[in-house]
């Protein structure tokens, strides 16, 4: 499969992620895995996150396949999810090839609309323009 890579985490980061349930986050974590600036409840709920099977995606970033910059740990592998996964919640056909380094595939997937949506608001804008819908 085209593009199917992931990040390698450090030696914290791979305990870090261990201790994180499906669904969980830096919350859920033991004290001395914690940074400074997670020990209070405020901020970046979704740092250090790990997706969840049943649950929607949180927005894709350009760092999305980065597991300490948003819930971008895979569900239950002990790694962050890759480009071809992230592809996937985008909805990029399998077929799409992404060039580039690593980091410039996420931040081309990242800053992307996703591909379902823009084709289904081009269907409703065409709709309009032969006067079959209404754009509300």
């Amino acid at each position: 499969m085209p593009n199917h890579a992931a990040s390698n985490l450090s030696a914290l980061n791979l305990k870090r992620i261990k201790a994180t349930e499906e669904g969980g986050g830096h919350r859920n974590w033991p004290e001395q895995l914690k940074l400074e600036r997670h020990k209070s409840l405020s901020g970046h709920a979704d740092a250090y996150g790990r997706m969840a099977w049943n649950a929607p995606a949180s927005g894709l970033t350009t760092r999305c396949i980065s597991y300490p910059n948003g819930r971008f740990g895979h569900p239950e592998q002990n790694r962050a999810v890759g480009v071809r996964e992230a592809a996937c919640l985008q909805t990029f056909p399998e077929s799409f090839i992404f060039k580039g380094v690593i980091a410039s595939m996420a931040r081309q997937i990242g800053n992307a609309a996703p591909v379902m949506l823009a084709e289904r608001i081009g269907e409703r804008f065409k709709e309009h323009l032969n006067g079959v819908g209404s754009l509300s």
